[in-house]
């Protein structure tokens, strides 16, 4: 009787025949249900002795390793989700077709012969910590701690040539897609081959031969998106998480789990150093050094000649009414006349967060969702950002049907940038948000317009905060820098923190000197200050101070459960009914049953339950326990997420 673990929403292995017995961790596909599912041979100390179907196949393929095996377990057990889910991370189905490639990939051998940049001291420094631990295959989380520009990159490379010359391979996770080709030039001058990709943009004949090639263990590199730490290596001899702190690597889908976190444990089980790289390191990764979990590696100046920029501060208490400020103004108008390009950064997509009529005070939500809808001028539609609903702008009130009474409220990067147009008509200006730059190509054509200087300023959101290295760069301007410290989310102002300090770090990366004006209605509030003195060791203790007085993380941890169906009864009384039954203990703290944040998104009313514990306590070990014994009906959906990042 063998024993297989299937793709789907159980914790459970079932049962089939076979002629003969079949190792551990062997692909199948077996009858389940009415179909066919790929499934995995598993391990079971409780082996069924009844009829079982026969297996239908058995794949010529090697099998997925203990370890692959053991981090699945444990994500599950940390996820509080069923171990079924996890093999939907790590393949699908199409990856098991037998039809023959057109267009085989093609698999780099890497040059170690190849002239490497040559490093700095400190940078030796560390690419030598991380080299030796990756000669004798022992874990260690490294935090490789350096300022924007000063050469993190290489770094990492040199430890991952050292990996490759052992013949190990080596996992790169990037926060996102749309920098992977920059990063690919890059690795591509040093080992005269690119590495592969894997992120979910990729044809599915890419995928099913990338998969099947790191399985065999012929793809010595992955470059990708979060997803890549599930394909099934068999010899990872070294893990990067560049941009640790990035929000990106956080799924807040299906099986919710933070990249960073897991390719911490996948290189514990793998017995191999990850790298993770920051200039705004995460307040857990900042504390886990502090505690001796995790070795610090610090590069504390800039690659080559270029030096920080300069960041000042721009009251806007004490500016006339608008957008743009004189003295930001000023400066754009000397940039531009000295042949220099500059940056207005704005986190807010679209031309106005919120359309009204001035007339009765209708105001344009979302039928979906507790959301206003976000007036786009480029599409002349209002969107809604939470589940993608549209509509035509209309022309009239649908409330008091007058015409032209709808005014746009607050500025997006659409409105800066028709201002600037009329601000300054000579400037050459470019707006690159999510919704402009749609594919890795697009992005590439945009880099190439910048670098060539056909651009003279670039009006954009978060995506222009990520790795671009632009010489004639020498201005940011930062349109609203209060922007993310409303809300009351635990992380608002780490996360506003690392935004701006990541959007500074484009201006000035060469000889020519940077100036970062920084407008703010809170030009005294502890953020502003660190980012003026350029002081982010003290930012992060005073948050660290504060997160430590409450016991919130890094100091304790935290596990939403989230309830959500499209009948607001059946979702309340369910909510209620969990918070009278949910585990009473000295060491957890329940907030809740009470409506989320955004109480209705997607067409689905939502509630929470938030339980607090310290860091010690088994708080999923309960939650799991706890959870067997509730019958929540089959219309209600159950989203559980440890290490919550999104409060909404």
């Amino acid at each position: 009787m063998i024993s297989v673990l299937l793709p789907v929403a159980l914790d459970t292995v079932f049962s089939y025949s076979h002629t003969e017995e079949l190792p551990v961790g062997t692909f199948v596909k077996v009858p389940f249900r009415g179909r066919s599912l790929i499934g995995v041979v598993w391990e079971n100390d409780t082996p069924y002795t009844g009829k079982a179907r026969p297996i239908e196949r058995v794949y010529d393929l090697p099998l997925m390793s203990a370890i692959t095996r053991d981090f699945l377990k444990r994500l599950a057990d940390y996820t509080i989700t069923p171990l079924g889910n996890t093999l939907r991370l790590v393949y699908s189905s199409p990856f098991f077709d037998d039809k023959k490639t057109r267009k085989p990939i093609a698999i780099g051998i890497p040059d170690f012969s190849r002239q490497a940049v040559s490093l700095s001291d400190e940078q030796q420094i560390a690419a030598n910590a991380i080299s030796g631990q990756v000669r004798e295959h022992i874990y260690q989380t490294f935090l490789l701690d350096g300022i924007t520009g000063s050469g993190k990159t290489e770094v990492y490379l040199a430890a991952i040539q050292t990996a490759l010359e052992a013949g190990k391979q080596a996992l790169i996770l990037l926060p996102e897609i749309a920098l992977t080709n920059q990063w690919l030039d890059r690795f591509e001058r040093r080992f005269g081959c690119p590495p592969l990709q894997w992120h979910s943009n990729m044809p599915e004949s890419v995928r099913r031969q990338t998969w099947q090639a790191v399985l065999k263990g012929d793809a010595k590199v992955i470059v990708g998106a979060r997803s890549a730490l599930f394909l099934p290596y068999p010899d990872l001899g070294i893990i990067v998480v560049d941009e640790e702190h990035d929000g990106s690597f956080k799924q807040e889908e299906q099986i919710i789990y933070n990249a960073r976190d897991m390719a911490v444990l996948r290189a514990h089980l793998e017995s191999c150093p990850v790298v993770l790289a920051s200039a705004t390191p995460a307040l857990e990764t900042v504390q886990n050094v502090v505690d001796g979990r995790y070795q610090e590696l610090t590069l504390t100046s800039r690659h080559g000649s270029a030096s920080l920029p300069d960041i000042k501060t721009i009251d806007m208490r004490k500016q006339p009414k608008g957008w743009i400020s004189p003295p930001l103004l000023e400066a754009l108008h000397e940039t531009l006349a000295r042949g220099e390009q500059s940056i207005l950064f704005l986190n807010r997509r679209g031309y106005a967060p919120l359309t009204l009529c001035h007339s009765c005070g209708h105001r344009f939500n979302c039928l979906n969702c507790d959301a206003w809808m976000v007036d786009h001028k480029r599409t002349n539609k209002l969107h809604c950002h939470h589940c993608g609903f549209e509509q035509e702008t209309p022309q009239q009130c649908p409330e008091c049907h007058k015409p032209d009474t709808l005014i746009p409220c607050g500025p997006g990067v659409e409105r800066v940038h028709e201002l600037i147009e009329k601000l300054i008509p000579d400037a050459r200006c470019r707006i690159i948000t999510s919704d402009e730059v749609t594919s890795v190509d697009g992005l590439d054509d945009l880099v190439m317009q910048i670098r060539n200087h056909e651009i003279d300023i670039l009006i954009g959101t978060q995506i222009l905060a990520k790795g671009h290295h632009f010489p004639l760069i020498t201005l940011v301007g930062v349109v609203d820098a209060d922007l993310g410290l409303s809300g009351g989310d635990l992380r608002c102002a780490e996360r506003t923190y690392q935004l701006l300090h990541q959007v500074s770090g484009r201006a000035g990366r060469e000889e020519r000197p940077g100036t970062v004006l920084l407008q703010t209605f809170q030009p005294d509030h502890p953020l502003m200050e660190a980012m003026v003195h350029q002081d982010r060791d003290h930012f992060n203790q005073l948050e660290l101070h504060e997160r430590r007085e409450h016991s919130m993380p890094p100091f304790g941890r935290l596990v939403s459960v989230t309830l959500a169906a499209n009948n607001p009864d059946l979702v309340a009384r369910t909510a209620r009914h969990l918070g009278q039954t949910a585990p009473r203990h000295p060491d957890v703290t329940l907030y809740g049953p009470t409506p989320a944040p955004l109480s209705f998104v997607r067409g689905k009313h939502r509630w929470r339950l938030l339980f607090k514990a310290p860091k010690t306590f088994p708080i999923q070990r309960v939650l799991t326990a706890w959870l067997k014994t509730q019958d929540i009906p089959s219309t209600v959906q159950l989203i559980i997420d440890v290490d919550p990042y999104s409060f909404v």
